[in-house]
């Protein structure tokens, strides 16, 4: 909602800096009109067109908290359109992105400098093997399988 703050709307502020939608507001973890706008725009790209329930659903719901009720298809899609795939050497915001998940994810020496280099590598393969659901490769790639995990989209096994 207006006015939430702290590292998951960062995470939310650098996906869509990835994506191309970010040049509007600054990374700086607080949901202002500025990045309510900026998803509103992002949600009617993702899902064709405006739409006056897109106005009134962009708010940070679209991110699941904890352990969130079941969730459906335009959830996934959402996230479809608007998460990288990651591997190592890749740079920029979507492993900014990645780094602070893994921060609030129990991983909280993360340096988040945009670069996925071998200490990124190491804790997504911890993560893909120890905390994610069992159904996640363990390869160090982080797919849309692995982000609706880190996210909360997917129940992870711990």
């Amino acid at each position: 909602r207006l006015g939430d703050r702290g590292p998951i709307v960062k995470v939310l502020q650098f996906l869509l800096r990835s994506a191309g939608f970010g040049n509007m507001f600054s990374v700086d973890g607080y949901f202002g009109v500025r990045c309510r706008e900026t998803l509103i725009t992002f949600m009617e790209f993702a899902f064709n067109g405006p739409s006056s329930a897109l106005r009134r659903t962009a708010t940070l719901d679209v991110i699941p908290r904890r352990k969130a009720a079941a969730h459906d298809e335009d959830d996934t899609l959402f996230w479809a359109h608007l998460v990288p795939v990651l591997s190592l050497n890749s740079r920029g915001d979507g492993v900014r992105a990645l780094q602070t998940v893994l921060s609030v994810r129990g991983y909280p020496r993360t340096h988040v400098d945009g670069y996925f280099g071998p200490l990124t590598l190491e804790k997504v393969r911890d993560y893909q093997a120890h905390r994610a659901a069992r159904m996640i490769p363990v390869d160090g790639v982080v797919g849309l399988i692995t982000w609706l995990n880190l996210v909360g989209v997917q129940k992870s096994s711990k």
